[in-house]
């Protein structure tokens, strides 16, 4: 008798890359359905951080170029190494750059680098799914399904840079593979894992700083905490290491030097010259407990629990920097994967023992940085990592750390899942991962840039006047109604003055980021005194050629000089 031929498995390296494809196409068209609905009108960002954003992505297309020096901007002429006022957004800059030489224009080039960042989020997580925790091809998928559409991120799509969560998995995959190498007396793969890693590190530093920092404060703890488990095999294998190996380290590590140092260049300059932020800055933005599970209300799930638990208990139940929590199910799943980390790392199944051996310290690191950015009655332990450790006083908004968490809440989780062999719990997993995926899906759709509105806006600016050399803005319009009041002071005039800077390749004086230069004082551009502020700005720092564009009629002025 004939047999009924069996499913198809899926298992060669074609059907598979054709499978991640279409799954990845079916991502792109959910997180992105406002903007194909909209036929790309209006933009995923706003008229304020997101104009900022692609200021300076632009600036990147003047570099490449070789219009402009990589390192100072167009903005707050003529201060120099600028960028390191900002995130520097580097490789965000090389993706736009290709899309602004295809002609697309700056608003859409700009949505074409996030696509790109999630396409990244996607392939990275599923590389360290499978080549570091070795899970199962349909557990990394639904891994990277969970990493790409991550509710927290979807509701903080105004601030692009936090996209560089994608780059956490890759850069933990190759460290991970030069420890390995490195244990091993793998000089070879040692030195191309941790130059390669050396490198990507650099790029993801100028690139966006939040992500990078909480991937290296974790990435510590992790590193802490198997060197105190195992710290009997580690002196054994340092004690063993060859000289090739040594020197394969030492030359990754000089790699690593080298690709820090366009970083460091920019960013220490000016971190000595704003002192960076404030311990009571970054207390305004610590955890409470409620902040862990605060999905928003945007959430098809759990969004219409949210005001019935604002009345009850007091659940926040408005936007701000700390809405940034993970669904419920997905963080029990986590805490049952850690425990069971913790059941069988001394396992004598050597499978086991592996990844739980690697689990365990990434649950354990992921639960040390909830409980270090937690404050309650006003009280954190992040005083000692703030005032202690390298680089936290440029981290403000702590909650962001729920971002990077993902990462490692989505890896315990996804190996807790991996675990079920008997029959009788397989049957329970479909369910789980729908209903993994269904509390992620959010309503939320930030797509407040109106695309024809900001071309208008660079292409209204006429001929640059002869003889003038750098530029500020005049700006009488009013309030706009759905302007706060810090957005039409602070924001409005100096963030469309710093992409008409770049898009005309003219240097500004106005400008506003993360931190402004020391005597930066023109906000309030309707004020009868900002005349006389520029002025002040313009003699002290003796700037000739000085011009004005008014951002109402569109006209250039000569200023008094």
């Amino acid at each position: 008798m004939k047999k009924f031929p069996s499913a198809p498995a899926f298992n060669s390296t074609s059907s598979r890359f054709a499978i991640l494809t279409l799954i990845q196409l079916v991502l792109i068209a959910w997180i992105f359905r406002a903007n194909w609905g909209n036929g790309f009108s209006f933009l995923q960002g706003d008229r304020y951080d997101n104009l900022i954003e692609i200021s300076i992505l632009e600036h990147w297309y003047n570099v490449l170029r070789g219009m402009a020096n990589w390192a100072t901007t167009n903005y707050f002429y003529p201060y120099p190494k600028t960028l390191g006022y900002n995130d520097g957004y580097l490789l965000y800059g090389i993706i736009y750059s290709v899309c602004r030489s295809l002609h697309a224009d700056p608003f859409m080039a700009s949505l074409l680098v996030n696509m790109t960042m999630k396409v990244a989020a996607f392939f990275c997580f599923f590389l360290f799914a499978r080549k570091v925790l070795q899970l199962g091809f349909w557990y990394a998928v639904l891994g990277a399904v969970l990493f790409e559409i991550s509710n927290n991120v979807v509701l903080h799509n105004l601030h692009a840079q936090l996209l560089t969560v994608a780059f956490a998995p890759l850069c933990a995959t190759l460290l991970y593979f030069a420890c390995k190498a490195l244990l091993q007396n793998q000089s070879g793969r040692l030195l191309a894992y941790g130059s390669t890693f050396s490198v990507v590190y650099g790029l993801w530093a100028i690139t966006s700083y939040y992500m990078l920092w909480f991937f290296s404060f974790f990435s510590l703890l992790v590193l802490l905490e198997l060197a105190l488990v195992h710290h009997r095999y580690l002196f054994r294998q340092l004690a063993a290491l060859q000289i090739k190996t040594l020197v394969s380290a030492l030359c990754a590590l000089l790699v690593l030097a080298l690709a820090l140092l366009p970083f460091l260049v920019v960013y220490l300059p000016k971190a000595a010259e704003t002192g960076m932020h404030s311990y009571a800055s970054a207390m305004s933005y610590l955890l409470t407990p409620f902040d862990i599970l605060n999905i928003g209300d945007q959430n098809y799930l759990y969004g219409s629990l949210m005001p019935a638990l604002h009345q009850s208990i007091g659940f926040p139940n408005q936007f701000s920097e700390n809405q940034m929590g993970m669904p419920p199910f997905l963080l029990l799943v986590f805490l049952c994967g850690g425990a069971l980390a913790w059941r069988r790392h001394n396992s004598q199944q050597a499978q086991q023992t592996q990844q739980a051996q690697l689990i365990l310290p990434m649950a354990l690191a992921a639960l040390a940085l909830w409980a270090l950015a937690l404050v309650c009655a006003e009280q954190s332990a992040w005083y000692w990592i703030y005032h202690y450790f390298p680089g936290a006083k440029a981290v403000r908004v702590v909650a962001r750390c729920m971002i990077f968490l993902v990462f490692p809440v989505v890896c315990v989780a996804m190996y807790f899942l991996s675990t079920f062999k008997h029959r009788l719990a397989v049957l329970l997993i479909l369910p789980c991962c729908v209903l993994l995926i269904a509390e992620e899906l959010n309503k939320k759709a930030a797509d407040y840039l109106d695309r024809a509105a900001s071309l208008k806006m660079l292409e209204s600016v006429p001929p640059i006047p002869a003889g003038c050399r750098a530029f500020f803005v005049q700006d009488k319009r009013p309030q706009d109604p759905n302007e706060s009041p810090v957005e039409h002071e602070l924001y409005r005039h100096n963030v469309e003055a710093m992409v008409i800077s770049e898009y005309i390749n003219l240097p500004t004086i106005n400008g506003f980021s993360s931190f402004n230069p020391p005597d930066w004082n023109f906000s309030a551009a309707d004020r009868d005194d900002y005349s006389a502020r520029v002025e002040t700005y313009r003699a002290a720092h003796q700037i000739k050629g000085l011009c004005a564009l008014d951002l109402q009629t569109h006209r250039w002025s000569a200023a008094a000089q």
